[in-house]
């Protein structure tokens, strides 16, 4: 019965909605927070000062597109392949934060978590895009409904 789950993509549509949901929140709450997210990025330590403006206008419009391209199901696989990237990137700073005993991420903007639970939270992220991008079944997304109507165009 779970394979028949796992095979009918409901976990790769639920893994979609938590993913993509947790990227979409991220990337709107650092959008509300304007140039203080930069201050954000700054205080990580970890990014070079030139590239500290360019990634706090790319980094929340990226996870915002990337979660709903995940929620949707639009160019799936695809998402989660750069969802993956950009977890990585989350876990190396998280990791890097807590050995300079860094209290809060800022990951979210100015919803405050502890680094320990961003790690937690990007490794189960990391899981389940990882799920999403190797995932065959598109339940509830536009790729399998585009893959539909393409199908059904070259029939006539």
């Amino acid at each position: 019965m779970l394979r028949k789950f796992s095979d009918s993509g409901h976990v790769s549509f639920f893994s979609r909605l938590i993913v993509g949901g947790v990227l979409s929140v991220a990337g709107i709450n650092k959008l509300l927070m304007g140039t203080a997210t930069m201050h954000l990025i700054t205080n990580l330590r970890v990014i070079p000062e030139c590239m500290v403006q360019p990634l706090g206008i790319l980094l929340p419009r990226a996870e915002l597109i990337l979660g709903y391209f995940l929620i949707i199901g639009l160019l799936t696989r695809f998402a989660a392949g750069l969802s993956i990237i950009m977890i990585l990137g989350f876990i190396v700073v998280n990791v890097l934060n807590l050995a300079w005993d860094v209290e809060s991420c800022g990951c979210f903007g100015q919803v405050n978590i502890s680094t320990q639970v961003a790690i937690i939270i990007d490794v189960l992220m990391l899981a389940m895009s990882a799920s999403i991008l190797f995932s065959k079944a598109g339940f509830l997304s536009l790729d399998s409904e585009l893959k539909l109507l393409m199908r059904s165009s070259k029939d006539k």
